[in-house]
């Protein structure tokens, strides 16, 4: 979902979503950047060379009618900016989906799920991996330089799925 209000051809930053169109139907797409400016092409907390930003919007099931409300984003390594981050995709969650809907937020946080941002997160979300109720869960971490490690620990987990309930 690229910025739609963007001018400039460079500041065409993107988080995608994959999805079936025959099935669901996207809403108002919006981004903005993990900063203390969210709404300008801007730079986070102490970041300097990378730019962060969110994609968010409504989804319509178009066989049930069932709307939810879908973020994703990536974000550093840096706890600083992570938990500035996670203020600011809370706050925009409320701000856009003011609760009607299910929300999902979903992307690789470059955190441990005990860290300061998985707590702020997790007390606004719930964390769907502990929902998971099947088998021993197999398969691999991927961290930011593209190397594998298996899942021995749930402790090696940087990529998150949150979801929490909406009044519908």
């Amino acid at each position: 979902i690229p910025d739609p209000e963007s001018s400039n051809q460079d500041h065409q930053l993107a988080n995608g979503f994959i999805y079936r169109k025959d099935r669901f139907k996207l809403g108002k797409k919006r981004t903005f950047f993990l900063s203390e400016t969210p709404e300008e092409f801007s730079h986070g907390w102490g970041e300097k060379r990378w730019v962060r930003i969110a994609a968010s919007t409504e989804v319509t099931d178009k066989k049930s009618g069932h709307k939810f409300y879908i973020m994703t984003t990536m974000l550093s390594s840096r706890a600083v900016n992570n938990e500035n981050s996670g203020n600011l995709l809370i706050e925009r969650e409320k701000q856009y989906n003011n609760g009607k809907n299910a929300s999902i937020l979903l992307g690789y946080f470059a955190s441990r799920p005990n860290a300061p941002l998985a707590t702020l997160l997790k007390s606004h979300y719930n964390d769907a991996f502990y929902k998971y109720t099947g088998k021993k869960l197999r398969g691999n971490v991927i961290n930011w330089a593209g190397e594998s490690k298996g899942l021995r620990s749930t402790n090696n987990r940087r990529s998150y799925i949150y979801y929490k309930d909406g009044e519908q």
